[in-house]
């Protein structure tokens, strides 16, 4: 009938670390987390996108009247390459997990690994209060310093895919494919932009003319889009031989926002620290 009130427990001071340093303790191990959950998940979920999407152009290939054009030795290889991806996609949750592992430990550049592994224990040692995380807070900052200066000076760029490279820029296709500039809806924009896409397929990848008014129009887009999707295939099986390295060189503007958060957190934590 009655309720009894709840107790209030009451901490002897001293138990916990300031609230500020606390906090900070608790963002760090977050992104910690995040990006232990992002590289271990990528087996998982990062590639289920990719799969999908090259799953898509197969089919797209495949599915087309063109394709049964093709010699039986075309055939006999893209079809094969279908399997091989279906197969791939189909690797069992331990054969993920055994991939998932590797590329964190065996991949990974050792200096990130180890600001991963200082970004849990140093914030436990903090919230624990365990003697000694005051100072050890400063090598998070450390070794975000060493990856950076690792990263500019022996992780090579990014090349640019040959895959992408396939691809025509917005104002290629503008300036090349239609006779007006865009028009300022976003829905005639698409529009625009869609015939701009047809009439380069038409006359860069089926080497016909681009007239949009003849009823064959239609099947020179099919052609041109089927010849673009099969060079697309090409380029990813080469894309696959120039791709070995699981991370290239970031950005300055990355490696400073990781030095200047990571910088920013142990002056804080220890300024907090001090307070107390």
């Amino acid at each position: 009938m009655f309720k009894k009130p709840k107790k209030t427990r009451h901490f002897p001071p001293g138990t916990f670390i300031p609230t500020r340093a606390r906090v900070l303790a608790i963002l760090q191990l977050c992104i910690a987390f995040s990006v232990i959950c992002y590289n271990l998940g990528t087996p998982f979920l990062g590639e289920v996108f990719e799969v999908r999407e090259q799953q898509s152009l197969y089919q797209s290939i495949m599915n087309n009247h063109l394709f049964h054009e093709l010699n039986g030795l075309e055939q006999d290889t893209i079809m094969e390459g279908y399997q091989q991806l279906l197969a791939y996609g189909n690797r069992s949750f331990w054969q993920k997990m055994s991939e998932a592992l590797r590329l964190f430990f065996a991949d990974i550049p050792p200096f990130k690994l180890a600001w991963v592994f200082l970004s849990v224990i140093v914030p436990i040692m903090l919230l624990k209060k365990v003697e000694g995380a005051k100072l050890a807070v400063w090598l998070i900052p450390l070794v975000t310093v060493l990856y950076s200066i690792d990263s500019l000076m022996f992780y090579p760029e990014q090349p640019v895919l040959k895959e992408q490279q396939l691809f025509p820029s917005e104002e290629y296709l503008v300036d090349r494919y239609l006779d007006n500039p865009l028009s300022s809806s976003i829905t005639g924009q698409q529009e625009e932009l869609k015939q701009a896409w047809n009439r380069y397929l038409v006359v860069e990848w089926s080497d016909e003319s681009p007239d949009n008014e003849s009823q064959l129009y239609p099947n020179k887009v099919n052609l041109g889009a089927f010849a673009f999707n099969l060079a697309r295939l090409e380029a990813r099986k080469e894309d696959q031989g120039i791709v070995p390295l699981y991370e290239w060189k970031q950005s300055l503007f990355v490696l400073l926002l990781y030095m200047g958060w990571n910088i920013y957190f142990a002056f804080s934590v220890t300024r907090s620290l001090k307070r107390e």
